[in-house]
């Protein structure tokens, strides 16, 4: 039952930093176990999010992947559920936006060319990845962002979570391609469900510090499930 290595999403990081100690409890036990969602879970959903938001014609783009996806088989004990799911999380992506993440046509999404490595903090490895990269044209010259989706149906993120995660994205970017070449406004977390964006807050540094004592409560977590 023991791993070696003690490792969670940025994902989990941020759900596990706001939730209540028997929820906390329930997700260092997924971990050690990996019995929680599996990550190709909702892989519809997010191939076709990146589809849409890098395609020239996003609207027409999400008619043509919605469609696409309610003629799949599914798979798994509830194929026809995981379908269902999928294609509400990939609307409510699109409903998130409402405009916002489609309306600056100076602005190319594309498959990320760089992502940073895992964050290690003290014993604890944490993937920081994100979903696509953003380029921004303007005359001061080029910069870049990270977008990443969050597929959790029941458990939304909060305002703590979801700035959370913002500033572990804004981090990723940072290392992918440097301070002064990110602009804060092009990272975005997109709560798919509960149709949401967040974006990094001023207060960064700070909400960091949230997460690195997080994670080593997470480490210590994990030591006592594992010893019992």
């Amino acid at each position: 039952m023991e791993r070696k290595v003690k490792k969670l999403s940025a994902n989990k990081l941020a759900e596990y930093i706001d939730a209540k100690a028997v929820r906390r409890a329930s997700l260092v036990k997924q971990q050690i176990e990996n019995t929680g969602h599996p990550t190709h879970y909702y892989a519809l959903a997010q191939s076709a999010a990146r589809k849409v938001l890098a395609s020239s014609s996003p609207e027409g783009s999400l008619k043509t992947e919605l469609k696409k996806m309610g003629k799949h088989p599914g798979w798994g004990l509830y194929p026809a559920k995981l379908i269902e799911n999928n294609l509400t999380a990939l609307q409510g992506f699109w409903n998130a936006s409402d405009g916002g993440l489609f309306g600056s046509n100076n602005t190319i999404f594309r498959k990320p060319r760089h992502n940073p490595d895992r964050l290690s903090i003290n014993d604890v490895q944490v993937s920081n990845r994100f979903d696509l990269e953003a380029l921004k044209d303007s005359p001061k010259g080029l910069s870049y962002g990270a977008v990443k989706f969050y597929f959790n149906k029941k458990h939304p993120l909060t305002d703590l979570s979801g700035n959370v995660l913002a500033a572990l994205l804004y981090n990723a970017a940072v290392d992918a391609y440097g301070e002064s070449n990110v602009d804060r406004k092009s990272v975005l977390v997109v709560d798919t469900f509960d149709q949401k964006v967040y974006r990094p807050k001023p207060s960064t540094k700070k909400l960091l510090a949230e997460v690195y004592a997080a994670a080593k409560e997470f480490g210590l977590h994990w030591d006592s499930l594992i010893a019992h």
